[in-house]
């Protein structure tokens, strides 16, 4: 859903889609699912990207604060396809 809010034009909604995110977040952290919590900070820091190219103060830096983090949870799983895709979106926004 979070997703859902954040690239399809006419439900474009931040604020709802990083509620929905920070929410998913917590229940993946709840409950130690640690693919799914890298997911989730992935799209977090999609979400802020997005809130930069608005012009939003330090959205950029939150969102690539995110990516970091997900990035260490993908290398510590051993997911290198994820953690290359997380890479690669650190790299364009720096």
């Amino acid at each position: 859903m979070a997703r859902a809010y954040l690239e399809i034009k006419f439900l474009e909604n931040l604020d709802r889609s990083e509620e929905i995110a920070k929410e998913s977040l917590q229940i993946f952290q709840d409950y130690n699912r640690q693919k799914l919590e890298a997911a989730a900070r992935k799209l977090l820091g999609e979400i802020y990207l997005q809130r930069a190219q608005q012009n939003q103060p330090s959205a950029e830096t939150v969102a690539i604060q995110f990516f970091t983090e997900s990035l260490q949870i993908y290398r510590e799983l051993d997911l290198t396809e994820k953690a290359v895709e997380v890479k690669q979106l650190i790299f364009v926004n720096q």
